[in-house]
């Protein structure tokens, strides 16, 4: 395939708890937004390539003719969905089946990762349940519909990384803006929503069934260190199903080269110019794909890059 950094359309969600972060802080042409699909090989938020050779074709599109060259595996799907979410109000308590619960309940798997872009004072995310909790007393505290109160609400500000193993119950709560890298799904049984109603004044569907064959109350996931791996670069996730790290970029350009793998770069500040074959320029908040093929690019500028890779 032709080896430049794509550029992707993104796919916006307008869902009822949406805020305006997308336009008064990465300055987008959108009305309140929930969630910007970044990169995204879903039909219900597919993304379209906006640059070069492959303009007008989707990300699938893209998939299903060179995956090896793409994604550096054979595979009929992108394997992850890279998201922007803005949390003007708290998201449903919720939970995600792993692959073996997927499998029995006939959905998709999911595990995820959040960085936290910004957030308001007091903002919090919820990751987790109170420590001693059985499956039998969420049962209860499900059916009393007073699952806030076991749930961890932990303190968070712009940086804080979290990894969400799925059967992991959270929510990601008012007033904070993620960048999430998840499993290529879009399967979430709620478990609870605040007692909010929606646009018709009706209480969202709950899963309560399937979230409690998904859930694993033993999950307490903690803040998550990032570790240095080489000048300017950190790790901050590394799992069987995605890669995500760090890379700052000052006055020095860095080379790169993918590897067999694709990489995403998103800019969490600055901006920067990537060549490969030729140069697109980003600015914050963008993204760009880089196909597995491609043999080294750089990268020069003044920025904060968040780069997801393949999992190993």
């Amino acid at each position: 395939m032709d080896a430049y950094p794509i550029k992707l359309k993104p796919a916006y969600k307008h869902y009822l708890w949406g805020g305006n972060r997308l336009s008064s802080i990465y300055g987008r042409q959108v009305d309140t937004c929930a969630e910007s699909w970044e990169i995204s090989d879903r039909e219900d938020g597919m993304c379209v390539v906006e640059n070069g050779s492959y303009a007008g074709r989707s990300l699938h599109d893209l998939v299903q003719e060179f995956s090896v060259d793409l994604v550096g595996e054979e595979c009929s799907q992108f394997p992850v969905l890279i998201k922007v979410i803005d949390a003007a109000r708290s998201l449903s308590v919720q939970v995600h089946p792993d692959e073996k619960t997927a499998r029995e309940l006939g959905s998709e798997p999911k595990t995820e990762m959040w960085i936290v872009l910004d957030a308001d004072e007091g903002a919090a995310l919820y990751v987790g349940l109170h420590s001693g909790i059985t499956k039998e007393s969420f049962e209860t505290t499900l059916n009393a519909n007073e699952v806030e109160l076991i749930l961890n609400r932990l303190s968070v500000e712009p940086g804080d990384v979290y990894f969400i193993p799925a059967g992991t119950i959270h929510a990601i709560g008012k007033g904070c803006m993620i960048f999430e890298v998840q499993q290529n799904s879009n399967t979430t049984y709620r478990v609870w929503d605040w007692g909010r109603l929606d646009a018709d004044g009706k209480p969202r569907e709950l899963h309560r069934k399937e979230a409690l064959q998904s859930v694993d109350v033993d999950s307490h996931p903690e803040k998550v260190a990032l570790k240095e791996i080489g000048e300017g670069r950190e790790l901050i996730v590394e799992n069987p199903r995605f890669v995500v790290e760090k890379w700052t970029i000052l006055e020095k350009p860095l080379s790169v080269k993918p590897e067999n793998s694709y990489v995403t770069l998103f800019i969490q500040k600055g901006e920067c110019r990537v060549t490969l074959n030729e140069a697109v320029d980003l600015k914050l908040g963008q993204s760009v794909l880089i196909p597995a093929c491609a043999g080294e690019f750089t990268i020069e500028g003044t920025a904060t890059l968040l780069v997801t890779k393949r999992g190993r």
